[in-house]
């Protein structure tokens, strides 16, 4: 059993692969309630959490309250990744008093910081009779009770609140299954009822409660409900699916049989109060309890340069559809574009958490800050509006009209993550060895497995085709002309003769040597003459030419084949291109200077054809950066990369810039984001590794006399290595999901412009996308395909599956990788 490890590791080295994560966001401590709805005396399950690289210092402290016992359940651990782990704290909760109970914060302490829980709260309620009636399950008539449970107090119109569906089981029935409860609506929006689960493991939560003198099992299907508009709304009817254990009998036999049940649930009617009037100016939706925040990139900017700013929305109420925050200066000071919400973290069946929105700004003029945002919101408990600011941001923009040169300022390298990149990644000499030596040595590992395999091959060969190889003909021609030079006779006229022919025939020119030369001589000036040779040659002369004549032959005949594999290399060598070091070190000397549009008309001089290195196409795209050329820059690193797939500095600059500027890319699922973590080479690796093992398994299974369980386990564990890889390469995230890349192009405008998604709202006769009825904002940079052109306008189908007309002059394919330059790059869009 010695070998199970081994064949467990590939699975083991994949699986923390596909867990890693390379970025960390600060620690939270999210709570959660299995329900917030129940009986008296039932007792639900309260759940921390908390992802960090490092164990809290200590169990969270219950925190006093008078009317809620809390019960410490277990804290288990789960690895997230290898360098994260989610600590999870379970709680019992249960209260023997009717009423809304508030449930303070939690408080933990990690690395010296406090972190503190949202405050919940526990409804707790008795059942209504008209909650029960009569079911069928397992043939037999039982008792059963659903209700919807909602808040005690009246809900405002647009105040999102936690809703639940509540089933009660005699215990005797084992829930098995659970899925959702479908529910119809008026007058109210309403997230899917899911049901309610544990964290870890990911078990359905069932309570226990005692009605009507038995114990029955409760079971939770949690939502959130907000009312359209105020006057009376409901929920329901509808039922609520689960799946339950039964006996049932089988040739007098019992034995448990899994029955599929749909509870029905009864409709819930209720009133929704109008919000106070008059609204003060500036709200729109927002009703809950919530902080703000805001993040700007302010690093190098200057006046004109567009500001990308990050907007957070803590708290409780209707994160899904409350409106961003406002700018509170004025539009002659600033260009604000439209807001772009970013997916939420979390259900969407959970009123706590949190809303981020991405919007670009730009300043008319200097400006030393960014002014504050407004958030004006209603406050359901406490019934009153409440306007909410974030603090101005300080920034130091500089003039229009500065050169700023890159050398002077502090880049980043390739170890800064991108969310604390503040800027790009400086100059790469295009003529460094390092790319090359790293690609060879990332598969110098090749040779071992090639060499140990070549062994057995040869070996495995020798042994099965021993008497079915044969010399080749050539090599056969050589030993039947040696044979027939050593039988020539002892006459000294007839063994130069033939010496002179074997040479002539199997020595070319240029394997001739002195010696050789010396017996083509003595051939000439004695066996062409009438009279005999005078001198007899020696038996030592005679075996002295000969061995000499075989070594020239056989070394002749091995030069011919190493010259059929050189040729070919000598012919490419010639073909290699004139270095263009001259036109970089000029192009380097234009960047330290400012000269950003100088360094790339160098560049493009270097290379006339459309073969720019990868290591050239990111220079080029880091001077558009630097000309404010957002679009361009993010075009020419997405060439960069078609050439390089492995190229980290153009990969990191383009994901610095997708962030700055919220650039439309493909959104990818989490299980990619965390395989792109780590380089596509070690997947690839990963495979080739798994099919040398299983190769070199395969010779020794052959090779071995008696089949050897170290054999038949590297098998395995290639199997699997190369499983392992080839899903890996098969999941990893690639821009051909979106489209081949003949047809990706790039936005290459330099700020956010409008776009209108529908083909009447921009006009050859320069019809304005602002009047249309459906705009979208495209930010630079943005991955899209072109449809369809018609006049100065194009169709693209972008990469989140949104179709817009956009301006032509935009639009540039990411291949073939051309000069082509806008007439003034500097200019506004």
């Amino acid at each position: 059993m010695r070998s199970r490890p081994i064949a467990l590791l590939p699975g083991l080295v994949i699986l923390a692969i596909i867990c890693a994560r390379t970025t960390h966001a600060s620690p939270e401590l999210k709570g959660w309630l299995g329900s917030a709805y129940t009986l008296p005396g039932e007792e639900t399950e309260l759940w921390l959490t908390v992802t960090s690289d490092t164990r809290p210092d200590a169990l969270p402290e219950p925190p006093a309250s008078e009317l809620i016992t809390f019960k410490f359940l277990g804290d288990p651990i789960f690895p997230g990744t290898t360098q994260e782990r989610t600590y999870v704290y379970r709680y019992g909760v249960v209260s023997y008093q009717e009423g809304n109970h508030p449930i303070p914060s939690f408080e933990i302490k990690i690395k010296g910081a406090s972190l503190k829980s949202q405050p919940l709260k526990l409804h707790v309620a008795k059942l209504p009779e008209d909650a029960w009636f009569e079911h069928v399950i397992g043939g037999e008539k039982v008792q059963v009770a659903s209700r919807v449970c909602l808040p005690g107090r009246t809900p405002f119109e647009g105040e999102a609140t936690p809703a639940e569906v509540k089933i009660y089981l005699p215990v005797r029935f084992k829930v098995e299954k659970g899925s959702i409860a479908e529910l119809a609506h008026d007058g109210v929006a309403a997230e899917r009822f899911n049901i309610s689960s544990l964290i870890l493991p990911n078990n359905i939560l069932v309570t226990t409660a005692r009605l009507r003198q038995q114990n029955y099992t409760g079971i939770t299907y949690r939502s959130t409900i907000t009312p359209l508009h105020d006057g009376q709304v409901s929920i329901g009817p509808g039922q609520a699916r689960l799946t339950v254990q039964t006996r049932g009998s089988s040739r007098g036999l019992t034995k448990p049989v899994l029955e599929p049940l749909e509870i029905p649930v009864e409709k819930r009617s209720f009133a929704a109060r109008p919000l106070p009037q008059p609204a003060p100016e500036g709200f729109r939706n927002a009703v809950g309890r919530f902080t703000i925040s805001s993040h700007a990139e302010t690093n190098g900017l200057r006046e004109e340069d567009p500001i990308s700013l990050r907007l957070t929305v803590t708290g409780t109420g209707n994160l899904d559809t409350l409106a961003a925050p406002e700018l509170t200066a004025s539009p002659a000071e600033w260009k604000s574009y439209p807001a772009y919400r970013l997916p939420r973290n979390g259900a969407r069946s959970d009123a706590t958490g949190m809303a981020t929105f991405s919007q670009v700004i730009r300043p008319n003029g200097l400006r030393d800050v960014v002014p504050p945002y407004r958030l004006v919101t209603f406050d359901p408990e406490g019934e009153r509006y409440v306007t909410l600011t974030t603090p101005p941001i300080p920034i130091d923009l500089a003039p229009a009209n500065a050169i700023v040169s890159p050398s002077a300022t502090a880049l980043p390298d390739l170890s800064t993550p991108v969310v604390e990149m503040e800027g790009i990644l400086g100059l790469v000499d295009p003529l460094r060895n390092e790319a090359s030596g790293r690609a060879l040595l990332s598969q110098a590992w090749h040779i071992l497995p090639a060499l140990l395999a070549s062994v057995l091959l040869f070996k495995l060969a020798r042994r099965r085709f021993r008497s079915r190889l044969a010399r080749p003909a050539r090599e056969g021609e050589l030993v039947k002309a040696l044979a027939h030079l050593e039988g020539s006779g002892q006459d000294a006229r007839q063994f130069l003769r033939a010496s002179g022919s074997f040479v002539e025939e199997w020595i070319p020119m240029a394997a001739r040597d002195e010696e050789t030369n010396a017996v083509l001589k003595l051939r000439d000036e004695n066996c062409y003459r009438q009279r005999d040779l005078d001198t007899r040659i020696s038996r030592e002369e005679r075996s002295r030419i000969l061995a000499h004549l075989r070594r020239r032959a056989l070394d002749a005949l091995g030069l011919v084949l190493l010259m059929a594999f050189i040729a070919p290399c000598t012919a490419r060598a010639a073909e290699e291109p004139v270095s263009a070091q001259h036109q970089y070190v000029q192009a380097f000397e234009a960047w330290n200077t400012g000269d950003f549009l100088g360094a790339i008309d160098r560049y493009f001089d270097a290379h006339k054809d459309e073969s720019l290195p990868a290591d050239v196409l990111y220079n080029i795209g880091n001077c558009y950066f630097h000309l404010g050329e957002r679009g361009l820059a993010m075009l020419y690193y997405r060439r960069a990369l078609q050439r390089d797939t492995r190229h980290a500095e153009a990969s990191q600059n383009m994901g610095f810039l997708e962030r700055k500027t919220g650039a439309i890319t493909i959104v990818r699922p989490e299980y990619q984001e965390r395989l792109s973590s780590l380089p596509r080479l070690l997947y690839l690796n990963l495979t080739f590794a798994g099919g040398w093992i299983i190769l070199i398994s395969i010779l020794a299974i052959l090779l071995a006399k008696v089949r050897k369980r170290l054999s038949w386990t590297g098998l395995y564990a290639g199997l699997l290595c190369a499983f392992a890889g080839g899903m890996g390469l098969f999941l990893y995230p690639s821009d051909l999901e979106f489209a081949p890349v003949e047809q990706q192009a790039t936005m290459i405008n330099s700020s956010p412009i409008i776009a209108g998604t529908e083909a009447a709202t921009i006009t050859e006769q320069g019809g304005s996308a602002q009047e249309s009825r459906q705009v979208i904002e495209v930010p630079p940079g943005s991955l899209c395909r072109p449809l369809a052109t018609r006049g100065p306008w194009t169709y693209v189908e972008f990469a989140n599956d949104i179709r817009a007309w956009v301006p032509s002059k935009y639009v540039r394919l990411i291949l073939p990788c051309r000069d082509e330059r806008p007439p003034n790059p500097t200019a506004p869009a």
